[in-house]
């Protein structure tokens, strides 16, 4: 994890919030909130930091697969990158077509 702990821009903290053996090469990572998703294919992982304190421990935080399946021969031709949007408004049931 990379952090910006000054407010200048320029991230100048780092450390690892989570390392496991079927880790090898993710290809997108996103953090929202206290939730980590990561595309590491064939799925997309969703770590939540339980207790807020930066670092995956089992036990205590989650781990669960969101979604699987995104099999190929070669990884760069799969699941990649993972962006939250934001709505500039929350749609009402009747504005829905």
């Amino acid at each position: 994890m990379l952090e910006d702990t000054d407010g200048d821009g320029a991230a100048d903290s780092s450390h690892v919030f989570v390392q496991e053996p079927g880790l090898i090469s993710p290809l997108g990572v996103a953090v929202i909130d206290n939730q980590i998703i990561v595309s590491q294919p064939p799925d997309m992982i969703v770590y939540t930091d339980v207790n807020r304190n930066r670092k995956f421990e089992t036990g205590i935080d989650k781990r669960e697969v969101l979604l699987t399946g995104f099999n190929g021969q070669n990884h760069d031709h799969s699941l990649h990158s993972i962006s939250p949007i934001e709505s500039p408004h929350r749609m009402k049931p009747s504005e829905i077509i």
